[in-house]
């Protein structure tokens, strides 16, 4: 390499973040263990049955007459819960409430409007939130 010609060492640089991209992508960012074909199998399995055996919904809506969050889950089930106990649908108006959206598939409740989020497996527990 010409060390004199322009744009040389940017053409390095660019060369060695390519190398480098490649060399850390065999390596889980978290742990740095080396990611082998077994490690992400076994993965792709515990998700699955994750995906199978943890509580999800399917569906969710909120009830303007009588109040309640309803969440419908994939197993079959449904429960529901009023939105005063839930940190940070306290205040709620009803218009507020009715946007709610369903996250992560299935694992999360969404209140863009209010910038709040439920835990499925949470609400499930009698989680409400995250106060004291």
């Amino acid at each position: 390499m010409d060390a004199n010609r322009p744009g040389a060492a940017l053409c390095l640089a660019a060369r060695m973040g390519c190398l480098f991209r490649r060399l850390i992508s065999f390596f889980d960012p978290v742990t740095m263990d080396v990611l082998t074909d077994a490690k992400i199998d076994a993965e792709t399995e515990r998700s699955r049955l994750a995906s199978v055996n943890e509580p999800r919904a399917r569906a969710v809506r909120y009830d303007r007459r009588l109040r309640p969050v309803i969440v419908e889950l994939t197993n079959g089930c449904s429960f529901a819960f009023p939105p005063d106990l839930a940190e940070g649908l306290e205040a709620a108006t009803d218009d507020q409430l009715a946007g709610v959206e369903l996250l992560g598939a299935g694992y999360g409740l969404h209140w863009e409007a209010l910038d709040a989020d439920l835990s499925v497996p949470g609400l499930l527990m009698g989680l409400f939130g995250t106060k004291a």
